[in-house]
């Protein structure tokens, strides 16, 4: 983590490179860059070493829940507890006393990272957060990633830690999975309270910052801790290329954008040159042969 503080004993960060054919002069400290469907890695910086992760956790929770057949017509109401149990966190706008569907928190959960949202749906399931937690790091077990385990749903725990590249597997999986693939990648949308006097709740999904880029998105996670500070996990389409990207301790909100926004910018101009290349390569001569 960054040294706070005044003064002239401040430590500085290392500069970063500048952007070359080589380095897409990335800012954040851990990053993964690969294709989402063959798994090739195309970038990565520091890809092997355990980070905290905050709310991507909420990717392998959502996974969680629909692989044990969580109802998603069915409703759960709002507790006080529901509330206590992440204080740490930030606020929910989901009211105390209303019911909500599990769709639309898992709507709240995915895109606007709301901690009240999955720790409720963990309550449908019977789980503490403690359980849940443990059945989440089994799966990653499943999944063969060794050195990512979680002691809560939300991220909030500073024990929820992987690495960008186990990270960059549970990205794979969610998106593999059609309704995390389609509430992932939702910009805009309105939760209605299914009981109690509620307003309807208009959510935009905190990846808002890349939609203006021209780059379809296909699903994407953000997250923030003190301990883990800045993280994006983000998947789009390069032309007909699926593109997916874990950035972990981004010192700044801006940065991990930033970070996405380069490496983009940076494929891009690498199959421009490819193309370029094919084209200037004189088609093969068939071979002559006697008669």
């Amino acid at each position: 983590l960054p040294i706070f503080g005044a003064g002239k004993g401040r430590s500085k960060r290392a500069a970063m490179p500048k952007p070359s054919a080589q380095d897409p002069g990335l800012r954040s400290p851990a990053v993964l860059v690969a294709d989402l469907k063959t798994g090739e890695i195309l970038w990565s910086r520091e890809a092997d070493q355990p980070r905290s992760v905050a709310s991507l956790s909420k990717l392998m929770a959502a996974l969680v829940l629909l692989e044990n057949h969580l109802d998603l017509d069915a409703t759960q109401t709002i507790t006080k507890e529901d509330k206590r149990l992440v204080k740490r966190g930030a606020p929910t706008r989901l009211k105390t006393g209303c019911a909500y569907s599990h769709w639309d928190l898992l709507h709240a959960a995915l895109m606007v990272s709301d901690n009240v949202a999955v720790v409720a749906m963990g309550r449908s399931m019977g789980w503490a957060p403690a359980e849940f937690g443990s059945r989440m790091t089994e799966r990653a077990r499943e999944l063969g990633l060794a050195q990512t385990r979680f002691e809560d749903p939300t991220g909030l725990a500073e024990g929820n830690i992987s690495t960008p590249r186990e990270m960059f597997a549970i990205l794979q999986t969610a998106l593999d999975n059609p309704i995390l693939r389609k509430i992932s990648g939702t910009e805009v949308f309105t939760v209605w309270p299914a009981k109690g006097k509620a307003r309807p709740i208009h959510y935009r999904h905190t990846d808002y910052r890349v939609q203006h880029h021209p780059w379809p998105v296909l699903g994407a996670k953000t997250g923030f801790t003190l301990a883990a500070q800045y993280c994006l996990a983000i998947a789009s389409l390069l032309g007909e290329r699926q593109v997916g990207m874990v950035f972990l301790g981004s010192y700044g909100e801006l940065t991990r954008f930033g970070d996405y926004a380069r490496t983009m910018r940076w494929l891009a101009r690498q199959m421009a040159a490819q193309a370029q290349q094919s084209s200037t390569i004189p088609p093969k001569q068939p071979a002559h042969t006697r008669s």
